[in-house]
């Protein structure tokens, strides 16, 4: 099939396409897809096998009607390929074979996640992807976002396929671009199906061939369709076969055994026997994606004829008389849900960002998915914005606080939430956040198991320590009394996180003469020359008070007091250790206050 300047969708799906067994010729393709000039095309190919062909399995590609050259012309194919089956061909030829063949046209292609199974013949790839002039724009959903070479573009296939032998991708030099999902546009309204082409009749005993059928109709109503809903091909077969001394009777006219929502199906005119019956068999195809909100469907027809009317079909597994046929409909739609930040560690006081995506992998509409996220004690102010793909729905577009939300989700549609985080200072251990998304009532997902998403984190705290020491006086005058001497040790953190277990080693080096009076912690303990601090949180302060005695005899011998602080460690990260532009930056020792000694009258003594 290909389009000229035109637009044109279609899908491809759940065919069984196979080419005569020789000696017939075998020159065919299996499916061809052509987008000439400016047309648009949009294509969904799914489901399908194919065996037997002469060439390629499947041939799809973009390009003008004077390929290769350049004329102004543009056009469009955009092409979904998945779940299909290709038999090596007979001839020496690629499984399938897609070419961007004018620097004019776009192809975009997706193929990720298809499970596709190409085989070729002859040594030709299972698939074959060709940029036929340099400059021809490929375009490829799922694929590394940005341009791609060979290589790359090769791997990623045969990721994403069963592909023998192996993927080509040429000729060598060739570039692809990676979109991103949903880039590439799939059909948004399903083809009709083709009328019947060759209706079967009923046979009925005992009568002549050429005796004349009074008049008579056997009529069908198809109900609780959508409005959109396909052409339901039907057929009558008779319980006898064909043979001598049946009559063969009116047979279904193609233009009329098709029904649309609600549209009768008129059979006959034709004699029926007594103790003879026949067998009406409908064909029906449901619409994919199905009408949201409509789980069943029902079915009854009437009997009419010249001695009688109105006689309603009954479906015998229902108690009761003249009932309908009603049938659940199994919808099915494949919901994914999946959360990162994009790191495995998180530091406790900081910013988080997630990303939370809902993806619909088909085949079935969902309206009303519900998308649940509700987030850890460690996380507040949490704040998230939502974005959609062409078709999709976020229902809000931002909001704060836990994520409970319904989106509505078409076939390969996404909805993309960034969520926004503070992280708590006082947070240990790990981070775990998860994300779910479940199907409304009246929809099934074929594989729960990908219902759920969850990231975590390990925690690893960092702290900004700083430490400032003062002096009362200096010099100090010995024998002026008791504690007259005393040194202020204060370390404050500056964050992000909150320090446990802080150590500060408060060294004294005190000369004959000079006597501790008191060391008084304002948080923790002291023991030994360490000061221990338990907990410190971000933005808080503690301090050491020490406090001494200068006497007379200080002032023989040793005239000065030495005295020097360092945080020897906490349980986490010490951050910015080589930033001393402030006195007694962690980690590194406060400089060493000296107190000199002076007499009563204040003239500092010399030492010895």
């Amino acid at each position: 099939m290909g389009t000229g300047d035109s637009t044109f969708d279609a899908i491809v799906t759940n065919n069984t396409i196979r080419h005569p067994a020789p000696p017939a010729a075998q020159l065919g393709f299996g499916i061809r897809l052509s987008q000439e000039e400016d047309g648009d095309m949009t294509a969904r190919v799914e489901a399908n096998t194919i065996s037997g062909t002469g060439y390629d399995g499947l041939r799809a590609y973009s390009r003008l009607g004077d390929y290769p050259a350049v004329d102004g012309n543009t056009g469009t194919l955009h092409v979904t390929v998945r779940n299909n089956t290709v038999s090596a061909p007979l001839n020496v030829a690629f499984g399938a074979d897609i070419q961007a063949q004018n620097a004019e046209n776009l192809l975009c292609l997706n193929i990720a996640n298809s499970n596709n199974t190409f085989n070729g013949s002859g040594g030709a790839a299972g698939l074959r992807v060709r940029q036929v002039v340099a400059g021809a724009i490929f375009q490829v959903e799922g694929l590394t976002s940005g341009t791609q070479n060979v290589t790359t573009m090769q791997n990623f296939l045969n990721a994403n396929s069963v592909i023998n032998p192996e993927a080509l991708a040429s000729p060598a030099g060739s570039t692809y671009t990676g979109v991103a999902s949903g880039a590439c546009r799939t059909p948004v309204s399903t083809p009709q199906p083709p009328l019947v082409t060759q209706a079967d009749g009923v046979y009925v005993d005992n009568l002549a061939p050429d005796q004349s059928q009074p008049a008579g109709v056997i009529a069908n109503s198809i109900g609780d369709l959508s409005s959109t809903a396909r052409p339901l091909p039907v057929r009558l077969v008779d319980a006898d076969q064909r043979g001598a001394g049946r009559a063969w009777l009116s047979p279904i006219n193609p233009n009329r055994a098709v029904a649309g929502p609600s549209t009768p199906i008129n059979l006959g005119p034709f004699t029926l026997p007594a103790g003879k019956a026949i067998t009406i068999t409908f064909d029906v195809t449901i619409d994919d994606p199905f009408p949201a909100g409509v789980v069943t469907i029902s079915n009854q027809g009437a009997i009419n004829g010249s001695n009688f009317s109105n006689v309603l079909t009954d479906d015998p597994a229902v108690a009761g008389a003249a009932d309908p046929t009603v049938t659940e409909i199994d919808l099915a739609a494949d919901l994914i849900v999946t959360k990162t930040d994009g790191q495995t560690t998180a530091i406790p006081g900081t910013l988080v960002t997630y990303t939370v995506a809902a993806r619909n992998a088909g085949p079935q509409l969902v309206i009303g998915a519900r998308l649940m996220d509700t987030f850890p004690a460690a996380l507040s102010d949490v704040s998230w914005t939502c974005a959609a793909s062409i078709g999709a729905n976020c229902n809000g577009a931002g909001g704060s606080g836990n994520l409970d939300r319904l989106v509505d989700l078409p076939p390969d549609g996404v909805v993309t939430y960034t969520v926004q985080a503070d992280l708590a200072a006082n947070a240990v251990g790990t981070l775990a956040n998860t994300a779910s998304l479940t199907v409304p009532a009246g929809i099934n997902d074929p594989a729960p198991g990908n219902n759920t998403s969850t990231d975590t984190d390990t925690l690893t705290p960092q702290s900004d320590l700083v430490l400032v020491q003062t002096e009362s006086v200096d010099p100090v005058i010995a024998g002026s009394g008791a504690g007259n001497l005393t040194y202020l040790i204060t370390v404050t953190n500056h964050g992000p996180s909150d320090a446990a277990n802080v150590n500060v080693n408060a060294n004294l080096t005190l000369p004959t003469g000079v006597s501790v009076n008191a060391i008084t912690p304002g948080a923790g303990s002291y023991a030994a020359g360490v000061w221990t601090i338990p907990a410190l949180t971000d933005g808080a302060s503690a301090t050491l008070t020490v406090v001494l005695t200068v006497d007379a005899s200080a002032a023989e011998g040793v005239g000065v007091i030495a005295n020097a602080a360092t945080v020897a460690g906490i349980d986490g990260t010490l951050i910015n250790t080589a930033d001393d532009a402030a006195p007694g930056r962690s980690g590194k020792p406060v400089p060493g206050y000296e107190a000199r000694i002076a007499d009563e009258t204040g003239r500092e003594l010399p030492a010895g």
